[in-house]
């Protein structure tokens, strides 16, 4: 059975609400996590997984919803903000009370994500524990992911950076796909499909060759026709019966029995 993974945008959006989330240096932190939550589920889609996105209304909206679809796991998704424009850095956060596989699912994530952030010198802030709603009133393992600071300059470039914001959806499915041991789905493309129809051919051919070789075999025995082995050659094994013969055939069966 495939997992279910619940992927919650952080906030609502401009379209949907005054909840907006931080603002900064241009940005929304409902659009970044639009973007990368999309990012997410795109990528996903190429696993044996079912993805669910959390509705954007209330955070108790979020959390009923992914307990209703008994999610195996809970990712929101969020960008951070201080009133200090110096602060940067990526950091997780789980339940204070959460389970050991929740904090196992946190490391494996965290890391994952940390190991791409480094090649831009993202400081690593950390694996840490918060009474944040999403987190305490999910019923499954959730991890809350803040992804920069929107108050940066310099984290605000690269969030306007849509390689970057790529990458960084890719290294969070790279996390769940590792933390939740998903498997890549089989996709038939037409080579794939003319394969398939080859070996079912071949099959089928090799199939034909015993059941006319066993033909011939008691075919002789009954002393209907002689040289079997010169009947067995892969040639006339293969090559289609001239209806005299057949019809010869069929009138010595019938005179035999």
């Amino acid at each position: 059975m495939s997992k279910l993974v619940c992927v919650d945008f952080g906030h609502k959006g401009k379209l949907l609400g005054q909840d907006c989330g931080a603002v900064g240096n241009g940005l929304y932190e409902s659009d970044l996590t639009e973007i990368i939550g999309k990012g997410i589920v795109k990528e996903l889609s190429n696993y044996e997984v079912d993805i669910r996105i959390a509705p954007r209304g209330s955070l108790t909206d979020r959390t009923n919803y992914a307990n209703s679809i008994n999610a195996d796991y809970f990712l929101s998704i969020h960008i951070n903000s201080s009133n200090n424009t110096s602060a940067t850095g990526w950091e997780s956060f789980v339940h204070n009370n959460a389970s050991q596989n929740s904090i196992n699912y946190q490391k494996i994530i965290h890391t994952e994500i940390m190991s791409y952030l480094k090649q831009f010198n993202i400081i690593d802030r950390g694996m840490k524990k918060a009474n944040f709603a999403v987190l305490r009133q999910t019923n499954m393992s959730a991890c809350l992911i803040e992804n920069l600071f929107i108050s940066n300059p310099n984290d605000a470039k690269l969030l306007k950076d849509d390689n970057f914001l790529n990458g960084l959806s890719n290294s969070i499915t790279n996390g769940l796909v590792k933390t939740l041991n998903l498997q890549l789905k089989i996709v038939e493309n037409e080579k794939t499909k003319d394969n398939k129809q080859e070996d079912i051919n071949m099959a089928l051919l090799d199939w034909q060759k015993k059941l006319g070789t066993s033909a011939i075999d008691i075919l002789s025995k009954k002393g209907i026709i002689s040289n079997p082995e010169i009947w067995k050659d892969e040639k006339n094994l293969e090559s289609p019966v001239p209806s005299w013969l057949f019809f010869e055939i069929i009138k010595r069966v019938v005179e035999d029995k």
